[in-house]
């Protein structure tokens, strides 16, 4: 297949288009390739060393989901990088030229034509976001119940409080009562305010 021919693999869906890409996912950074073969580098990097991190902590739903985006990127990032590195241009206009080669081709709508490790990537980067969403909305979730059942615990021991000063008080109340009946009784004063007789 040469540069630039296609075929019709999914009718008005997809076409397959040889094409062959200079630059980033998505023709970006075409006529600044030591630009992003550094910053693709260091990302590289910086994801694999986040799947080792990732890795080493407890996994939980989110955090699976998190190693796979990372690895998608990852493994989209080393796809596309060693495309790049051993894929010389057949295009005599680009001699010489390493190039990563794109045919996945939209054929309803205007849009880059992109290869699978461009696939990866997005689906990666777009489940990481997901992710991260997520974990916000989690965490903010998380921080409004344990407000709303310290509010709810602060209550009960306000009404805990209020019923233990109205027992304390009718106890205090109470004993007052008996104290005062007990002096009456003692002091010999009868109920119409006579003397008990001896």
């Amino acid at each position: 297949m040469e540069v630039g021919e296609s075929f019709n693999l999914i009718p008005n869906i997809l076409n397959i288009r040889y094409i062959e890409n200079p630059g980033a996912s998505f023709g970006m950074l075409a006529d600044h390739r030591w630009v992003f073969m550094s910053l693709t580098s260091v990302a590289l990097v910086l994801m694999f060393g986040a799947m080792i991190y990732l890795g080493m902590k407890k996994s939980g739903k989110l955090n699976r989901w998190l190693n796979i985006s990372v690895a998608l990127v990852f493994g989209g990032g080393v796809g596309n990088m060693i495309d790049r590195m051993f894929n010389i241009s057949a295009d005599p206009r680009r001699e010489g030229i390493n190039v990563v080669v794109d045919f996945f081709e939209f054929d309803f709508v205007n849009f880059a034509i992109f290869n699978f490790a461009d696939v990866f990537i997005t689906i990666g980067a777009a489940s990481g976001i997901i992710c991260y969403i997520c974990k916000e909305i989690r965490a903010y979730r998380a921080e409004k119940q344990k407000i709303y059942y310290a509010e709810l615990r602060a209550k009960k021991e306000s009404e805990h409080e209020d019923i233990l000063k109205e027992a304390a008080a009718a106890l205090v109340c109470a004993v007052i009562t008996l104290l005062e009946k007990e002096k009456e009784e003692k002091d010999g004063v009868t109920e119409y305010g006579g003397r008990a007789e001896d």
